[in-house]
């Protein structure tokens, strides 16, 4: 319910270089009546409205995406199409491709909400699948985190959805395969095919995926070097490390071939320009980028991106930019600073019980995350070659409020006045969220959107309006969250209820 309303809070064309993923879906089989792909030229030629679906992106992006409604189906030429096979030739296309009919609009529709259902499968196979901590862990995270940046690219035609459904998955599966919990043959046999199916969605994405896949076995490993240890035959212990080793290399293969002819770059600061050291600037800014990825917006200061500032000698793009679509989406501040809040307020209920495996596993996630931010920006000598936007980090971030969220025991998580206050707060922001979305469609980014009664310039031509469309996504808001946050961290797992009662203890609920 929550993944199909964000899938009409946007049109086709809204999430960042959604040209060029439309035109990669539709062309994904060769030349067809939608397609002609032109390998000489590196360019293909389709409608106008899959190759100018971003006219209400288009820098500033200053308008609504009424300029939709000016866009035919007369064939253009447009070069934003991947002919690298390393790079952008993954199945996630070629799947898509099955659901491109000749009405633009309604074939995204379609594969929008098949990305929600694809999401609300691997969801719901993990949460009956893992053991009790992992599960609350898990509801837990897509609870607090998923809205607004992780909904709205899941809901979305953007490769990115899979990414973020794929690896936001695994570590659960996983982690709860290498438990210590007794677990019947189904039950593993359940565990094992989930590792396998959010692991091949992820790969199917994007080339980052394996990264972050990769990151999670180091980080999992860790945390279940016990189980591991106990349980893996010795035997198995030589081809574990040769596979694992042929893994990391493969990976290390792929990342280099996507920034080929990049070398990093670390300059230092320039004194007589009063400018700082790049790295540094960048690390200074994480806090902000952190808050980013919970639909939050960073200041615009002069180290940041003064127009001033950027002709000086020395001065490097701090590299950050946030915003849903193709960024030019403005939150509120409530947003972010309410979302971010209670995300970082649950992770800290979750060290009340501290082991010492589940904080190294954390550590280093948490390590890999920024250095993977200056890895980046490195390659890029740090200037505005490359702008790290929400949607690159936020499949490992999923990863890394899991492991924080992974606390052992069967008491409640929070009691429930903690509980109701959070389910309340982050009802307000997520349903804001979703109405500042739509609005910046409906009416342009300027625009109040607290206004109802203004003119739309966009919306759906079937379905409720505006406001009854908020009304309607509250009501699922405050139903997921009521679900996903309140009764989750308030209950008590299985094992408490039935020791309680004097029956046998189960592991499982």
């Amino acid at each position: 319910m929550l993944g199909v309303a964000w899938a009409f809070a946007s049109p086709h064309g809204s999430s960042a270089d959604e040209d060029f993923h439309l035109v990669n879906i539709w062309c994904a089989w060769g030349d067809s009546e939608m397609c002609t792909v032109s390998p000489e030229t590196l360019s293909a030629t389709v409608p106008e409205t899959l190759a100018y679906s971003w006219c209400y992106a288009r820098w500033p992006g200053q308008i609504s995406a009424g300029c939709l409604n000016e866009l035919t189906d007369n064939p253009v030429v447009t070069s934003r199409i991947s002919f690298d096979n390393l790079k952008y030739k993954f199945p996630f296309y070629s799947a898509m491709r099955a659901f491109a009919g000749t009405d633009v609009s309604y074939s995204v529709q379609v594969m929008r909400i098949l990305n929600v259902l694809i999401a609300s499968i691997l969801f719901f196979w993990a949460l009956t699948s893992a053991n009790w901590s992992l599960s609350r862990a898990l509801a837990l995270t897509w609870g607090v985190a998923m809205i607004p940046v992780g909904i709205f690219f899941v809901a979305s035609v953007n490769p990115s959805s899979w990414t973020i459904i794929g690896v936001g998955t695994f570590w659960v599966f996983l982690a709860s395969l290498l438990s210590s919990s007794p677990k019947s043959r189904g039950r593993t046999l359940s565990l094992s095919l989930g590792v396998f199916a959010s692991a091949l969605l992820a790969l199917s994405s994007r080339t980052d995926a394996g990264v972050y896949l990769m990151l999670s076995v180091i980080a999992i490993a860790i945390w279940r070097w016990r189980f591991i240890k106990n349980h893996l035959p010795k035997k198995f212990g030589i081809p574990l490390a040769l596979l694992t080793a042929t893994g990391i290399g493969v990976l290390v293969f792929i990342w280099s071939r996507k920034f080929s002819g990049f070398g990093l770059s670390f300059p230092g600061a320039q004194t007589s320009t009063d400018q700082p050291v790049p790295a540094i600037k960048t690390l200074l800014e994480v806090p902000a980028f952190v808050f980013g990825l919970f639909g939050g917006q960073s200041a615009q200061t002069v180290l940041r991106g003064s127009e001033a500032a950027m002709g000086l000698d020395g001065y490097r793009h701090v590299g950050f930019i946030q915003g849903l679509g193709w960024t030019e989406t403005q939150m509120p501040s409530l947003v972010g600073v309410m979302i971010g809040a209670a995300v970082i307020a649950l992770v800290l209920a979750g060290w009340r019980r501290y082991e010492n495996s589940r904080a190294i596993a954390f550590i280093v996630l948490v390590f890999a995350f920024v250095a993977q931010i200056l890895f980046v920006r490195a390659q890029f000598d740090f200037s505005a070659a490359l702008l790290i936007q929400p949607r690159y980090l936020f499949p490992p971030t999923l990863v890394i409020i899991g492991i924080g969220l992974a606390l052992k025991g069967p008491k409640p998580f929070l009691n429930r006045f903690q509980a109701m206050a959070l389910s309340s707060g982050l009802a307000v922001a997520g349903s804001i969220a979703w109405l500042a979305t739509s609005s910046r469609y409906a009416l342009g980014p300027q625009a109040t959107y607290t206004n109802f009664g203004q003119q739309v310039e966009w919306w759906w031509s079937v379905g409720p309006g505006r406001l009854s469309s908020f009304i309607i996504v509250t009501a699922i808001t405050i139903i997921w969250l009521a679900i996903s946050i309140f009764v989750t961290s308030t209950r008590t797992s299985g094992r408490q209820r039935l020791d309680s009662s004097g029956l046998e203890p189960s592991s499982h609920t």
